[in-house]
């Protein structure tokens, strides 16, 4: 954009995900199209064809949980997670 001034937004800093593998009594019912979705995605990040998910929707139904199991399940597969805000 020809005379405008370009601005970088400041992305806070990276950090490894916190959360480990799920509590063994702990469980995530639902959302199964959405964690096919997940699966698919992570076995071809792991067969060297990235991706990108992002979650949207409305305030509170779930998108924080949801990437917290998606997240617990890429590190059970060796991968490494990280959270940016």
């Amino acid at each position: 954009m020809a005379g405008k001034e370009h601005r970088s937004t400041p992305l806070s800093v990276l950090r490894p995900a916190e959360r480990g593998p799920p509590d063994p009594g702990e469980r995530f019912i639902g959302r199964e199209r959405e964690l096919g979705d997940i699966r698919a995605a992570m076995d071809a990040a792991l067969s060297g064809h990235g991706r990108l998910l992002l979650f949207s929707g409305e305030p509170g139904i779930g998108k924080t949980r949801l990437a917290d199991e998606a997240g617990a399940r890429a590190v059970l597969r060796g991968m490494l997670v990280v959270w940016g805000r």
